[in-house]
């Protein structure tokens, strides 16, 4: 009987322990899906602020935030689909996944786009 009892209790804090480190672990991914996402609306931000600058003045030294974030926020893209790879993601994840990634690159292209027509002097285009 008493051998029972302390098997049985073997079993539970080996199945705490086996659920803490599953949970454990989705915490840390969360933080780094999280992160990523920071990352990824901080290199839109500082991009979008050299964009407009140079735009607003023609002065190229306001382009440095902007090719910057340019290098940045590819990689914050890719640790992002990184961090949820082999995660089973909900059809909604999914959509929102891949929205963030179109969306995210189309205004890395059209901010690119502005800034090489300003370059070529073409401002009213």
């Amino acid at each position: 009987m008493i051998a029972g009892t302390i098997f049985a209790l073997l079993m539970l804090v080996f199945r705490t322990v086996e659920t803490e480190q599953r949970q454990r672990s989705q915490v840390t991914q969360t933080n780094a899906v999280l992160f990523d996402l920071r990352e990824i609306e901080r290199t839109a931000l500082n991009g979008e602020t050299g964009q407009r600058g140079f735009l607003l003045t023609l002065d190229r030294r306001y382009l440095q935030p902007f090719t910057v974030s340019r290098a940045e926020y590819a990689a914050a893209l890719d640790r992002l689909h990184r961090n949820l790879d082999g995660t089973t993601l909900s059809p909604r994840q999914e959509v929102l996944l891949t929205d963030i990634t179109d969306l995210t690159r189309a205004k890395f292209a059209e901010m690119g786009e502005t800034v090489a027509l300003a370059e070529q002097g073409r401002l009213l285009d």
